[in-house]
């Protein structure tokens, strides 16, 4: 996991609590997800049976966030990190 900058951190902590999970897929678009989505390398994005909102409009934040990580990022646990 990475730390956050300064600017994710506002965007994450400012978001509903509804989203819970980010990713990105192959095409580099970031996207929020309600629940937990599965990755589906076959059509190269987030199979997801949940609400979720195309989050590019931040996609300059987040550069941590790949479509090769092989799990979605859990946001409550990105804004627990700690820093120093």
């Amino acid at each position: 996991m990475s730390e956050l900058s300064f600017n994710e951190r506002i965007v994450l902590s400012n978001l509903s609590k509804k989203w819970c999970w980010i990713a990105r897929d192959a095409s580099d678009k970031l996207f929020l997800f309600k629940n937990r989505p599965n990755k589906n390398p076959n059509n190269l994005e987030w199979d997801t049976d949940t609400d979720y909102v195309d989050f590019s409009c931040y996609g300059h934040l987040f550069k941590f966030i790949n479509w090769k990580d092989k799990e979605p990022y859990k946001i409550s646990l990105l804004l627990e990190e700690i820093i120093i």
